[in-house]
């Protein structure tokens, strides 16, 4: 296997490419890191690019907050009429459906908890398929299963609409930020249309692969974060079971070669 490492620099940026293949990236992995501090902040619109977000839970409303320091503000909705006066309580431009986020919005994101809910927001009434798709781009940053997003990828494709995901590792301070880890899954050209929005929300853009690649991965951490979570609550038992003290148990978890697995 052929690696092939370039550093570029320019405008303000440094960013490496690491490509295990050449080619594209679906044949390969592709890993662009952004060097935020080297990168000069500008608040004006990149061509005047929409941008919409589906999702008002928390995480939603931070992405919000996020964009409009970029002047990148999202017209949103949520299925939750109490999330959604929350966001117009702190500025967010709330429309009256997931329709009308996509009709006004070239860019749209959706952040919600479940797959039943995305399909619903495609293919449910009042969702982004009973308006024009053509030529939007959906930016999915939930986690689901691949099979869910590249269902919705193939009846976008015929309807000349086109899908990434992003599903992220990282929490509300890391949103606003701009610090979230974006492990992503779609055709090339698609990844580079959502990158003006990405990069305002993520530290880096891990591009794995086809659509599907990113919620695979995300699938994969939330394995191992899971059993990790479980091995160490049943060593903690163990150890208080046995008369040890939590305070000391922590302490040496802390400074041993566990710390290694600490994000």
């Amino acid at each position: 296997m052929h690696a092939c490492h370039t550093w570029r620099k320019g405008e303000g940026s440094l960013k490496r490419d690491m490509n295990h293949k050449r080619g594209d990236p679906q044949d390969g992995i592709s890993i662009v890191w952004r060097v935020a501090a080297a990168r000069p902040v500008t608040t004006k619109r990149e061509n005047a690019m929409k941008t919409g977000i589906v999702g008002l839970g928390r995480m939603g409303r931070a992405m919000c907050a996020r964009l409009k320091e970029f002047d990148l503000a999202p017209v949103a909705w949520d299925i939750s009429e109490s999330a959604r006066n929350t966001a117009k309580d702190s500025g967010v431009e709330v429309v009256g459906s997931a329709r009308a986020v996509a009709e006004q919005a070239e860019v749209v994101i959706t952040t919600i908890t479940e797959d039943n809910g995305v399909r619903s927001l495609f293919t449910g009434p009042s969702g982004f398929l009973e308006g024009d798709v053509k030529g939007k781009l959906f930016i999915e940053m939930s986690t689901l299963r691949p099979e869910t997003v590249r269902s919705l990828s193939a009846v976008l494709g015929m309807r000349g609409g086109a899908i990434v995901d992003s599903p992220v590792l990282g929490s509300i301070p890391t949103v606003l930020e701009g610090k979230l880890l974006s492990l992503a899954g779609g055709e090339t050209k698609d990844i580079e249309r959502a990158r003006p929005v990405l990069e305002k929300l993520t530290r880096a853009i891990v591009h794995l692969g086809p659509v599907g690649s990113g919620h695979t991965m995300k699938l994969a951490v939330n394995l191992l974060m899971a059993n990790y979570l479980q091995a160490l609550a049943e060593g903690l038992a163990m150890g208080l079971e046995n008369g040890l003290k939590l305070d000391q148990m922590l302490d040496v978890f802390a400074n041993s070669p566990l710390a290694a697995c600490r994000t």
